[in-house]
């Protein structure tokens, strides 16, 4: 830049005149800038095209939020339709379960009934372990979809159902204890009252591992013992 001191009057009036037709040419510049984006702002096709985008993004939310009630709704049905067939398994083992050992139960008093009188000991008029292992006869199903099947097949089944890795165990052993059932008892041809204690000790080892409704209680009742202790602990903690 010059040095003011050896400029003359006329040319610091005429640099100052420069001075401010740049600054007027910057002024127009930018107000025309901020016109054309305003102007650009306002026309229909940028309107248009944001309303567009807008209404597609609400769009795909909805669409999404919906897509994922419905599979949540789908989930929640699975669930429901397990724990139906979870608990029409269980009541059907347990009915063949408990009507064999009732029926054992009722021969042997019968048998005991007998000898005080003085009559010879009987043959027991069915093998039990057939009654409780093979598709069930007459009156000893609880669901009619179920009449054809076995107890083992039952079992496998409920196993294939289940998530829970102790249940899981628990079924293995159950099914291990009916082949070991089978094997001692379901080929025999005769069947006394001397071969009761054997037979209803294998069959409490099965009943016991799921369907005894006294472990099912005390189950209940540990699980709910467990939740006041975590309530509690809650309760404590915000204290």
């Amino acid at each position: 830049m010059h040095n003011m001191k050896h400029l003359s009057q006329i040319e610091i009036d005429k640099i100052k005149e420069e001075e401010i037709l740049r600054n007027e040419i910057r002024q127009n510049l930018s107000s025309k800038t901020k016109n054309n984006r305003l102007s650009f702002l306002n026309k229909p096709f940028f309107i248009w095209f944001m309303s567009s985008c807008v209404l597609t993004f609400i769009t795909f939310l909805y669409n999404k939020s919906q897509e994922n009630l419905e599979k949540e709704k789908i989930l929640i049905e699975q669930e429901y339709q397990k724990k139906q067939r979870v608990n029409k398994l269980d009541n059907e083992i347990y009915l063949r379960l408990d009507n064999t050992f009732n029926w054992t139960i009722e021969w042997i008093m019968y048998e005991k009934e007998n000898k005080i009188k003085g009559d010879s000991a009987s043959k027991m008029p069915f093998n039990p372990c057939k009654r409780v292992i093979d598709a069930p006869e007459k009156n000893n199903y609880y669901y009619p979809e179920f009449k054809d099947r076995n107890l083992i097949s039952l079992i496998l089944e409920l196993k294939e159902i289940e998530d829970n890795k102790n249940d899981i165990k628990k079924l293995d052993k159950a099914i291990g204890n009916l082949k070991n059932l089978k094997s001692e008892f379901y080929y025999k041809k005769e069947y006394s009252i001397n071969d009761f204690n054997g037979f209803s000790s294998n069959l409490d080892s099965i009943y016991a591992l799921r369907w005894d409704p006294m472990t099912k209680l005390n189950e209940s009742l540990k699980n709910i013992g467990d939740n006041l202790d975590s309530v509690r602990q809650i309760i404590d903690d915000i204290k």
